[in-house]
């Protein structure tokens, strides 16, 4: 699978969880904004900590932008 550049952001891991199956991360991409990662059936080998650099990529399909609580 090829990333295109305008499909990917950088980040760093802030928060990491993991509930069963799933892997949630919190991950800064610039200063005061974060993103709520969710990894499903995540490699156990690769998960990421806090600190990690990180890459973030998805189908553009698949993002769901929700409203900030008033």
């Amino acid at each position: 699978m090829k990333l295109s550049a305008r499909n990917v952001i950088a980040g760093t891991v802030t928060d990491v969880g993991y509930l069963g199956a799933v892997a949630r991360y919190q991950v800064e991409v610039v200063p005061g904004i974060s993103l709520a990662v969710e990894v499903h059936d995540p490699d156990f080998r690769a998960l990421r900590r806090v600190g990690d650099a990180v890459r973030l990529w998805c189908e553009p399909a698949k993002v769901r932008i929700l409203a900030p609580h008033p």
